[in-house]
């Protein structure tokens, strides 16, 4: 037996048919393809006299410009990186670069809203614009990357910290760097009194072998291990400056990261949200089982309990990092840090990883530790006391075999983080192109609901799947600039 449904129940039908499956285009196709992806837009185009008519608050939502004046009474500037326009409702003249430009059609209030020449004002402002007869669409060219559904979330601290300025800001206060620098005024001073000592120490009889004066082999040997430190000063500056390098870019890395999540996981909540509400409507008209809500609503909890552990993970990050840089644990700011992805060339790795460990100030200070040890054997005297020769010849050995070491393993991590890299600009690859085939999907499925063929929940659906493909990108490109970074300073890849 069919259920009839009332009059209110009806309504409600219909309701949700506007909502997810009758087509918005009707109204003068208000939609256009940018940069290769069918964008809605906010209004529907007018046309008049051959012209094209948009809004311009989409004209600047599609080209990345900004509008300074939208009131009809007045000239209104339409900016773009270094490019502005000056038109004029009801004046057929433009202004750019110091010229003026004719305008078949002047700009016009339409609907409350200010519309201008779309052809004419967005090459004006760098773009390109085409009509394409066979899908009977307008076609815009950006010049930039504005085919992005991904809406980064941007934070609004009010302040920004870039790279250099939180890393010149951690060096002055690091602590192992000013305790290496005290070490090194105080091992200078040392040495200036050991070597005092030497030469009043020396043997009155210069025909006797040097070393066969006690007092001046202890001051030589202290000598040379003070030299030894203070050859390694360098050294253990670049490590120190390495390791600040490595921590600083790993938490704006991961800063970074989480706004992608953020972003990705808010326009999921919109999604879900949108399915919950048509859900919970067609349950009340008796055409949705309880089952699908209720999963639907712990879908959606679920979502909105994760973006709360996302805010607390971002939280921890600027805690971490505001301890590195001595600011408080409170303090926010923007981070300002944006990378781009470039493949690592390639290369002779055994040539490349040779070439690294040699001059990587680890190894240098082991090869620095090899010769203290060799001058203890050289220099050895029996005195009855301290360390015996086979001792000394054990350091040797033993500092030998630390460098050997050290070598494998530095060579190990550098063709294994070789790899990652190679992986990751491999996935970059494959991430694009299952980005593009989700730009198709998109167009389709815009088509389609055009058509009436489907809901705009699908249509929303196929638009979060660009947004996790971008989301993909974007974090693959901050884990390969953080893996290359590394990968140049291998000794930072044992605290990797």
């Amino acid at each position: 037996m069919k259920k009839r449904l009332n009059a209110k129940k009806f309504l409600l039908v219909v309701a949700i048919m506007a909502t997810t499956s009758t087509s918005v285009f009707a109204a003068g196709n208000n939609y256009m393809k940018v940069d290769g992806v069918i964008t809605i837009l906010d209004n529907a185009p007018v046309i008049e006299n051959g012209t094209t008519l948009i809004g311009i608050d989409d004209l600047a939502k599609i080209l990345g410009a900004t509008i300074d004046k939208k009131d009809t009474s007045s000239v209104i500037t339409i900016t773009k990186g270094s490019e502005k326009v000056n038109l004029a409702v009801g004046s057929n003249l433009a202004t750019a670069k110091g010229k003026t430009t004719s305008l078949s059609v002047a700009p016009k209030v339409v609907n409350d809203k200010v519309v201008v020449p779309l052809k004419v004002v967005s090459e004006l402002l760098g773009a390109k614009v085409a009509w394409d007869g066979t899908a009977k669409i307008s076609e815009i060219t950006t010049g930039q990357d504005n085919s992005s559904v991904l809406v980064l979330e941007k934070s609004n601290y009010g302040k920004s910290l870039n790279y250099d300025e939180a890393f010149n800001k951690a060096l002055e206060i690091n602590s192992s760097m000013q305790t290496l620098q005290a070490n090194l005024d105080l091992l200078e001073k040392q040495r200036e009194n050991v070597m005092q000592t030497v030469i009043a120490t020396m043997p009155a009889d210069p025909t006797m072998p040097f070393v066969t004066d006690a007092a001046n082999l202890s001051a030589l040997s202290a000598t040379n291990s003070i030299d030894t430190q203070l050859a390694g000063k360098n050294y253990n500056q670049e490590i120190i400056r390495g390791g600040i390098e490595a921590a600083i870019r790993g938490s704006f890395t991961n800063i970074k990261n989480y706004e992608v999540d953020m972003s990705l996981l808010k326009q999921s909540i919109a999604t879900s949200k949108q399915n919950l509400d048509n859900l919970k409507l067609k349950l009340d008209l008796g055409l949705e089982s309880k089952y699908n809500v209720d999963k639907a609503t712990l879908d959606y909890e679920q979502i909105l309990k994760n973006l709360d552990l996302l805010k607390l993970a971002i939280n921890g990050e600027y805690i971490g990092l505001n301890n590195l840089l001595g600011f408080k644990a409170d303090e926010r700011y923007n981070v300002d840090y944006d990378v781009k992805f470039s493949n690592v060339k390639a290369m002779d790795i055994d040539a490349f990883a040779s070439r690294l460990i040699s001059s990587d100030p680890t190894i240098k200070l082991k090869e620095l530790a090899i010769k203290d040890a060799e001058f203890g054997v050289n220099a050895y005297s029996y005195t009855g006391t301290g360390d015996s020769y086979d001792s000394k010849v054990n350091k040797v050995d033993q500092a030998t075999r630390n460098l050997s070491d050290a070598k494998l393993s530095m060579d190990k991590s550098l063709r294994s983080t070789y790899n990652q890299i190679k992986q990751l600009e491999e996935q970059n690859k494959n991430v694009n192109i299952d980005l593009q085939k989700a730009r198709e999907d998109y167009n389709t499925v815009l088509i389609q609901f055009k058509a009436g063929l489907t809901t705009a929940y699908n249509v929303e659906l196929t638009k979060l799947a660009i947004a996790k493909n971008e989301a993909a990108i974007q974090k693959n490109i901050n884990q390969h600039e953080q893996l290359v970074f590394l990968f140049n300073h291998p000794f930072l890849l044992s605290s990797k």
